[in-house]
Parts: structure tokens; sequence; C-alpha cells
């Protein structure tokens, strides 16, 4: 790989490690303020000897997503431990996942993918002035997430504002243990694990949505959901985004076969001796098969805060 080359997929890696580890593809922040009497997506998970709490997040959003909610900001300031999914602002860690996202020469992206879809890349990279061999080295479900934080990047969408890493950042500044619900390396398995069809289908869905201007209209569809505190509403639209077998597979590995395993860790910590505060994608907390009816299911309390 020459040298440009080599800096464009580094650059594309980039985006990845501080925004899309999350695995939220399509999330965003749109600019109206949440309407009048709108709910955060705060619960409270309470066990027979404790309790913590669950806010649903946006990994990538925009400044004008801040103040979060009083509610959310005060359960915080309460808690003595925050939890993620994954620490995305330690970078080192995260970089450890790199391999998976990548091929290792002379594997390469254009023999894992429809000659159609390579045919949408070249055309893509032809009216960006850039060489498609620069992407050969990426998996497709890794440049699919890296194209849509690109396309809503020029829209404002950041995911240095995500809800994410604004409470690590202010975690790691007041002290507080930082506990993990997975690690990079499972997060990055996971889109790794896709099959040749699977990943195909969720690059050429992407390239279609980023051309067509859908990603920016379901993404502030799911944004205005988010402020409006509107769980209902945004499991909908994920299921609506959901359009063939291949999509309602990825969709399936993304979060219903993730829910199972952060429902256990969560239960634990809802037993445990500390106050924490549970940061994970609002898109865990909706729908069917969602973390909070999983914890419902083994008994624990979930009640909706104000």
């Amino acid at each position: 790989m020459s040298a440009p080359r080599g800096l464009l997929a580094r650059g594309i890696l980039a985006r990845l490690r501080r925004g899309l580890l999350g695995l939220a593809l399509a999330a965003g922040a749109a600019g109206a303020e949440p309407a009048a009497g709108a709910k955060a997506l705060l619960w409270e998970v309470k066990s027979a000897t404790h309790s913590v709490y669950v806010f649903g997040s946006m990994h990538v959003a925009r400044s004008d997503f801040y103040p979060l909610p009083k509610a959310v900001e005060d359960a915080y300031r309460q808690a003595d431990e925050l939890v993620v999914e994954v620490d995305i602002s330690d970078l080192a860690k995260v970089s450890r996942s790199i391999p998976l996202l990548t091929y290792a020469p002379p594997d390469s992206l254009d023999k894992h993918v429809s000659p159609q879809v390579w045919k949408q890349l070249e055309a893509v990279s032809s009216r960006s002035r850039q060489d498609v061999d620069a992407l050969k080295s990426l998996r497709p479900a890794t440049l699919a997430s890296a194209l849509v934080v690109g396309a809503l990047s020029e829209h404002g969408y950041d995911p240095q504002a995500g809800v994410d890493l604004h409470f690590l950042a202010s975690a790691h500044a007041d002290a507080k243990r930082v506990i993990e619900l997975e690690s990079a390396e499972f997060q990055a398995g996971v889109l790794a694990g896709l099959t040749d069809d699977e990943g195909d289908a969720m690059l050429r869905e992407t390239l279609e949505e980023t051309q067509s201007g859908e990603l920016l209209t379901n993404a502030d569809r799911l944004a205005s959901a988010w402020k409006a505190g509107d769980d209902e509403a945004i499991a909908r639209l994920l299921r609506e985004a959901n359009k063939d077998a291949a999509s309602k597979k990825i969709f399936s590995k993304l979060f219903d076969e993730r829910n199972p395993a952060m429902a256990d860790k969560i239960a634990a910590l809802a037993s445990g001796p500390e106050h924490a505060l549970i940061v994970i994608g609002a898109g865990h907390l909706a729908g069917q098969n969602n973390v909070l009816d999983l914890l419902k299911a083994k008994g624990l309390q979930v009640r909706r805060l104000p």
C-alpha cells in the first residue's frame, strides 16, 4: 500500500476507533429541542439489595445535544462508577481490535464484495477523487461504518460529541471507575464475523442510503425520537430500516445476540455494592428482546424515571 493509500485507510479507521465501535450505525442528533414533557431514556433497575441507573445513548451526536436532561446528569453525579459498552476513549486498547476490521495482504475487499458493489465504490471514489484501491484493506462492515460517520459528519454530526464520550470524559476527570460490558475486540469481532453476503448487503445499502439522502433522514428521525425519549419510535425506526433478510440478520447480530450478555452483567451490577450509571446504545433498550425486558424476566424491578 502506498503512503497516500495508507493514510486514507488509517483516517477511516480513526473514525471507527473514535465513533462507531459502539455499533450504532445510523445515529445522530437533530437540532430541535425535546418536546415539552419529554422523558429521557433513563431507567432505574432494582434488585432485592441494590439498584443502578440505565441510560440509552446515541454514539454520534451534535453539540446541541447538550446539556443533557437534569435527571441524567444527576444520575451520573450519584454514581460511583460509569458502565459503558466499550471505553472508546482508550485508543491504545481499542487499536488492538484493528486487525479484526481489516484484511491482511494478499486478501482484500474486492475479493469479498459483489462486482456491483465494487463498481459503486469505484464510482464514489471517482467523484471524490480518491483511489478506490486505498479501500481494499478494509472489511465491508468497516468501510460501511466509516461511510456512515463521514456522511453524517458533513451535516454536523460528530462521534466526538457522542453521549458515551461525554460521560467517559467526565468519569476520567472525576476519577470514577469505568467498567466495560464488552471489549473492543468483541465488538470488532461482531463486524468481522459477518459473512461475505451480509457484508456485501451492508455496504450496498450504506452506499445507496448515503447517496439518496435516506441515511441523513433516518438519522434525524432517530435523533428526534431520542430527544423525545420515545423508545417505541426508536424501535419502530430501527425495525423499518431492516428492509431485507440480510439487514434483519445483521440487526439480530448487532442487537438481539448481544442483549442477553449485557442483561446478565447489568443484573450482577444491580446486586453489587456500588452505585452505577450504565450508558448503552438506545437501540438495546427498545423493541423486542431488549435489555430492559430481559432484566424484568430475571425478576428485577425496572422503573422509567421522569
